[in-house]
C-alpha cells in the first residue's frame, strides 16, 4: 500500500512539472511624462500649402512608466551591447520576430521641439509604437527614422473619408536600414509635425512596419485644408500620372489621396 502511494505521488509531481505559467503580459501603456531642456514658447507650427514629404524622427526606445528626457535629438534609449550588435546585423525579411500586436498611440496634446539639419526649430509631437504584447516583436526603420504619414478627415459626420497630408520622402539609397527589437512593455518614440491652418479636424497615422500597416486611432488637431492638395509640379505628381495613380500604394502606404480621381 505504502509503495502504491508513493507511485501515485511521482505520477502526480511529474504532471505539476509539466504545467507551465501563462505568459505574463506587461502593465497597461500610459504615456510618459516627457521633460524638455528647450522651451517650446517660441516654436511654431509648420506652415504647410501642399500634401509634404516627411521623414518621421526616431528618438529612443524606453518601457513602460519611464520618464523621457528629450535633449532635441535622437536618444539612444534602452539599447544593451548584445542588442546593439543584433540591430546592427544585416536584415533579413524572413526574420524569426514579427511585429503582429504592435500598436500606434499619438499624443497631439504634448508638444516637443525639434530640429532637422538646418532647418529651423518646429513644433512636433510624440508618436509611439507599443508593444503590449507577452512576446518580442520587431520594428524596421531606415536612416533613423520610420515610415509613417499623417492623414485627415474631409469632415467628421458618420461617413468620414481620411486622406494623407504626407507622403513618403524619397530614400536617396538603399543603406541604413535598422531594425530595432521591443520587449514586452517597451515602446518606441517617433515625432511628427504639427502644422498651423484654419480647419479643426481629426488626425490619425498610417504607419508601415515590414510589410504592415498599421492605423492608430483618431484624434483632434488643426491643418491648413490645401494640404490634401497634390503640387503639381512635384516629382509626387510625375509618378502618379506616369503610373495613372497606382502610385499612391507606396507613397502613401494604401491611403487613398484626395485628388486620386485626377490620376
Amino acid at each position: 500500500m505504502n509503495r502504491l502511494l508513493i507511485f501515485i505521488s511521482l505520477i502526480s509531481a511529474g504532471c505539476a512539472v509539466k504545467k507551465k505559467d501563462p505568459p505574463v503580459r506587461p502593465v497597461n501603456f500610459t504615456l510618459p511624462v516627457i521633460i524638455q531642456e528647450i522651451g517650446i514658447d517660441t516654436m511654431k507650427p509648420y506652415a504647410a500649402e501642399n500634401i509634404t514629404e516627411v521623414y518621421p524622427r526616431f528618438i529612443g526606445k524606453y518601457k513602460f512608466g519611464d520618464t523621457i528626457f528629450y535633449k532635441d535629438g535622437r536618444e539612444r534609449g534602452l539599447v544593451s551591447r548584445e542588442e546593439y550588435m543584433w540591430e546592427t546585423e544585416p536584415i533579413f525579411n524572413n526574420d524569426s520576430l514579427s511585429s503582429d500586436g504592435l500598436e500606434i498611440i499619438a499624443d497631439y496634446n504634448t508638444s516637443v521641439s525639434c530640429k532637422f539639419w538646418d532647418e529651423g526649430k518646429y513644433l512636433y509631437y510624440p508618436v509611439y509604437v507599443i508593444n503590449q504584447t507577452s512576446k518580442t516583436k520587431v520594428f524596421f526603420g531606415k536612416d533613423g527614422h520610420g515610415f509613417a504619414i499623417q492623414e485627415a478627415a474631409v469632415d467628421t459626420s458618420e461617413y468620414v473619408s481620411w486622406h494623407p497630408i504626407e507622403a513618403q520622402g524619397v530614400e536617396f539609397c538603399g543603406n541604413g536600414s535598422f531594425r530595432k527589437k521591443l520587449n514586452p512593455g517597451e515602446f518606441l518614440m517617433f515625432v511628427m509635425a504639427k502644422y498651423s491652418g484654419t480647419l479643426k479636424t481629426k488626425l490619425r497615422i498610417r504607419f508601415r512596419i515590414g510589410e504592415n500597416i498599421f492605423i492608430s486611432r483618431s484624434f483632434n488637431g488643426i491643418i491648413d485644408p490645401r494640404q490634401f492638395l497634390i503640387d503639381k509640379k512635384d516629382w509626387m505628381h510625375k509618378e502618379l500620372k506616369a503610373t495613372k495613380g497606382y502610385a499612391y500604394h507606396w507613397y502613401f502606404y494604401g491611403g487613398i489621396p484626395k485628388e486620386i480621381d485626377n490620376y
